[in-house]
């Protein structure tokens, strides 16, 4: 049997909760907005975004297993060619009763879908195997200082702070719900925010 490839995290409950240190951080700004409830929401989008970057292949894995799905599909023609007219007969007789098709016409139409199966594998093949792997070094903050990003612009915006001054609370309030890489400098913060400005 194959190696089967991993499943993939596509949806489910997402944690938008804030740590009660988190929300104290934000206590001083102006009423505004509700910001724990705003930052929550980027939080909970982050945090699914990063399940699902956790359980994604790679372009490598998914391509090698479109190949042997390909070849799997082959496989099973090859089979189907060969049946018996023994069993043709059997099945005919079994769909006459019922009322439906022959196996002929179930047989073609099967054929056909496996047909058009393998070639969306070799298209999306193709498509992956283009897929640059992702630089190592800045893939692992991406996600993290993408979400710094959002939420500093979200507290310079609406709590009137300077963008080093809103980098660093939105480390400072990040850092205390356990997002992982968050700068401890606000110029660190600023810098890192600014890539994704």
């Amino acid at each position: 049997m194959a190696r089967r490839i991993k499943k993939q995290y596509t949806g489910g409950f997402i944690d938008r909760t804030l740590t009660p240190r988190s929300v104290d951080l934000l206590s001083d700004l102006p009423p505004a907005l509700d910001y724990a409830v705003e930052i929550g929401e980027l939080v909970g989008r982050y945090r699914f975004d990063k399940q699902v970057g956790a359980t994604q292949s790679s372009a490598e894995e998914m391509t090698r297993h479109l190949s042997r799905t390909k070849d799997v599909i082959e496989e099973l023609e090859e089979h189907l060619n060969l049946l018996p007219e023994e069993f043709k007969a059997l099945a005919d007789y079994d769909l006459y009763r019922t009322k439906t098709n022959s196996i002929h016409e179930i047989n073609q139409r099967l054929m056909n879908d496996l047909a058009l199966y393998k070639i969306l594998c070799t298209s999306a093949a193709k498509t992956m195997s283009d897929w640059s792997p992702p630089n190592k070094g800045n893939s692992k903050k991406h996600l993290e200082h993408k979400l710094l990003s959002d939420v500093a612009k979200l507290l310079e915006a609406n709590a009137g702070l300077k963008k080093t001054a809103a980098a660093a609370l939105a480390s400072d309030v990040l850092r205390q719900s356990k997002v992982p890489n968050m700068p401890d400098d606000p110029k660190k913060a600023r810098e890192a925010a600014k890539r994704y400005e």
